[in-house]
């Protein structure tokens, strides 16, 4: 993966934990912890997966493109 260094799940997450007494006792899923580590950042997210898309552009060009169907 092009500028994407490293993608990892963090185990036992204290981040996950702290945020599960705001989700609904019928949450469909439980988020994982990703960190991602790029050229430029660090990147923590929660979420049930991660995907990875190469859109051209610059960072501004591309967001808007990620967000048409």
């Amino acid at each position: 993966m092009k500028n994407v260094d490293w993608l990892g799940v963090v185990r036992d997450s204290s981040l996950v934990a702290g945020l599960r007494p705001m989700w609904s006792r019928d949450a469909i899923f439980v988020p994982l912890h990703y960190v991602v580590i790029s050229k430029e950042c660090v990147v923590e997210v929660l979420a049930e997966n991660v995907d990875v898309f190469r859109i051209g552009g610059s960072p501004p060009q591309a967001a808007p493109s990620s967000l048409s169907p």
